[in-house]
């Protein structure tokens, strides 16, 4: 089992294309600099607005349920870490067993 780090999520983001679930449901983008998702329920000078917010990889880390690049799921959280799936085909992780 390959647990995922904080430069791997950096690695990632540099990459592009991967979404993130969090615990509570909510969607989002893992970029170079931080886990991105957005709110809809936001109100801007009494107007409803969309509005996207940055969470440090550090939270994002200890709080993403899952990770997947367009249909393939690279990560998946198990046993309170978030461990890498054998479609996880990045050459930095380690070799063996990846479930």
């Amino acid at each position: 089992m390959h647990e995922l780090t904080i430069n791997d999520l950096r690695r990632l983001g540099r990459i592009g294309n991967v979404e993130g679930v969090l615990n509570n449901g909510k969607k989002g983008k893992v970029k170079a600099d931080g886990f991105y998702f957005i709110r809809t329920d936001a109100v801007i000078n009494g107007m409803s607005a969309a509005v996207a917010f940055k969470m440090p990889f550090v939270k994002a880390l200890s709080q993403l349920y899952s990770l997947s690049q367009g249909r393939i799921l690279i990560a998946k959280r198990q046993g309170g870490h978030l461990v890498a799936t054998k479609e996880y085909g990045s050459r930095f992780a380690p070799k063996g067993d990846l479930t």
